[in-house]
């Protein structure tokens, strides 16, 4: 596996982007478990908590834990992602911001014409693969279609000791057929279902041999 450079040195300096101090207060802006322990300019140390699961579902609570006396007033920002359609949030001493985590289909420009009529599976800000060994009795990666109304529902599981959350829902099938020897055939209607579980992408390859997909045609 070989990473390229710029995107090591920005796994590297993460930590640096998670927050932002400017006079008018703190912008956080990536959420995930940690503390920042800072002397701001001269309003003295500042030590914040962030506690997250934050990936896997959007309740963020921001603890206060040291704040002088001379810090005065200033203001806590929260990055608002483009997935999120709905978040609200309380303050105080603890500020606890909620945010909604919808799983949502996308699809591609028209113009990208390798995927079109195909879409992604996303929730909050991860992108879901489907694994040949996620899928119910067997059938083929390449006969699973996404409905447009499908329903997914979270639930977490473990990959290689990992704790993930992972979208189960029913996908539908194409014809059974086999294409072998054959170039063209009429249209056959999807009828039957078949019970799918995506992973994010990031997790894929991490249980043996088998084909993953990301991109997957439409039923609308």
């Amino acid at each position: 596996f070989c990473c390229p450079p710029n995107t090591l040195r920005t796994l590297c300096q993460a930590q640096n982007y998670a927050y932002t101090l400017n006079d008018e207060g703190i912008y956080c802006n990536l959420y995930g478990a940690n503390t920042l322990t800072i002397h701001w300019k001269d309003k003295g140390e500042i030590v914040l908590t962030q506690e997250t699961d934050y990936p896997w579902d959007g309740n963020v609570r921001v603890r206060l834990n040291k704040l002088p006396r001379k810090a005065g007033a200033f203001s806590l920002f929260f990055r608002i992602p483009e997935w999120c359609e709905k978040a609200i949030w309380k303050k105080g001493d603890m500020a606890e911001l909620t945010m909604d985590m919808p799983v949502r289909l996308l699809e591609a420009h028209p113009l990208a014409e390798e995927i079109r009529n195909q879409v992604v599976v996303k929730r909050g800000p991860l992108v879901y693969c489907l694994e040949s060994m996620d899928i119910a009795n067997g059938e083929k990666i390449d006969n699973i279609l996404i409905p447009s109304d499908i329903q997914l529902t979270p639930r977490k599981i473990t990959i290689e000791g990992s704790p993930i959350v992972a979208l189960e829902g029913k996908a539908r099938l194409t014809s059974e057929e086999s294409w072998e020897g054959v170039l063209y055939r009429p249209v056959a209607r999807a009828g039957k279902t078949v019970d799918i579980r995506l992973i994010p992408y990031y997790a894929w390859g991490n249980r043996g041999k088998g084909e993953m997909t990301v991109w997957m045609p439409l039923a609308r």
